[in-house]
């Protein structure tokens, strides 16, 4: 999907701008927790491995991104970045919980929070039929209906994502496929050499 390119592209830059900088950059995905994981490594094939490994996999099922994050604590070292790239359509309670489990650690939690357009306010439509793509349940709507208590609560998840993570001391990006992921990666990086 196009979440999904847009945080490998963010990834993939991501890991070139450490690799660049002679630090080390690891790689994980998450289904259903931590299906893959790459150790930290400075080596130029490490990114090649984890290019390839973005190019063969596709979204499929539930992230489980808080399990996933939990089971990585228990690989990580103090002082180490965790970059979260995900939309975030999660249990927030158990996700901190896990951002907590990575703080306990001595490693710091960066979150990029990918969104589509759409599902930051509805698009123009009629009825229409909505699909879940992680549990193919489906349901008829009028957008009209729906569409300003859907903006208010996606106004108040968002609100709620970022006291969370003040409340967890992980850091917030904002990634909307909306903006091209080089201009939200220099972004960020401006932000993080002026904190």
């Amino acid at each position: 999907g196009r979440k999904y390119d847009h945080a490998c592209q963010l990834a993939a830059a991501l890991a070139f701008v450490v690799m660049r900088a002679q630090d080390r950059a690891g790689f994980g995905l998450a289904r259903d927790g931590l299906r893959y994981y790459q150790q930290p490594s400075p080596a130029i094939p490490q990114l090649v491995q984890m290019l390839d490994t973005m190019q063969h996999q596709k979204p499929a099922g539930e992230a489980g991104l808080a399990r996933a994050l939990a089971q990585l604590a228990g690989k990580l070292h103090r002082g180490e970045i965790v970059i979260v790239l995900s939309d975030l359509w999660e249990d927030l309670d158990e996700l901190f919980r896990a951002v907590a489990q990575v703080n306990y650690t001595g490693a710091e939690v960066i979150l990029f929070h990918i969104l589509h357009p759409d599902e930051m306010d509805l698009p123009g439509w009629n009825d229409v039929v909505l699909l879940d793509s992680e549990t193919h349940e489906s349901v008829t709507v009028n957008v009209d209906d729906i569409r300003a208590d859907y903006r208010l609560r996606v106004e108040r998840y968002l609100a709620d994502v970022r006291a969370r993570c003040r409340q967890f001391d992980a850091q917030y990006q904002f990634a909307p496929l909306s903006v091209p992921f080089q201009q939200t990666l220099e972004h960020y990086l401006v932000r993080r050499c002026t904190l």
